[in-house]
């Protein structure tokens, strides 16, 4: 599927974003729909684990933090998701200050200046090639 939405660099950063939007999507307790990044930075990654922080468009809400992160092993993908909420503190932050403050949060480990929801974790097994890299 990523392959044909981005034959020329099915392995560059557009790509990545997508692929890691079905990936969401796929999630099965996720109650937050994700619709594209407007920022995605990889914290870390390696054979067995990836995580990321970005902003997406969570609807039917409207831009929001979200952290991902994800375990491969013996064909089981272990997942922890973060969600910020869309409260007063986080509609308060100007688009400069939302993208900078989850910029710091993914490149510095500053402390978030929004609420995180409710981490949405679990499992999800039979997959096939889930190596990063």
């Amino acid at each position: 599927m990523v392959e044909e939405k981005f034959p020329e660099d099915s392995r560059g950063p557009d790509a990545f974003k997508y692929a890691l939007e079905l990936y969401l999507r796929a999630i099965p307790n996720l109650d937050a729909a994700v619709d594209g990044f407007t920022y995605l930075n990889v914290v870390e990654e390696t054979s067995t684990e990836l995580h990321a922080v970005g902003i997406s468009y969570i609807l039917p809400s409207s831009y929001l933090p979200i952290e991902a992160v994800f375990k491969f092993e013996d064909g089981i993908v272990r997942y922890r998701i973060l969600v910020g909420i869309d409260d007063e503190l986080w509609r308060g932050f100007s688009d400069s200050r939302r993208w900078k403050a989850v910029y710091f949060y993914a490149t510095e480990g500053t402390q978030p200046e929004w609420t995180w929801d409710q981490p949405v974790e679990g499992r999800i097994e039979g997959v096939v090639g889930a190596a990063v890299q």
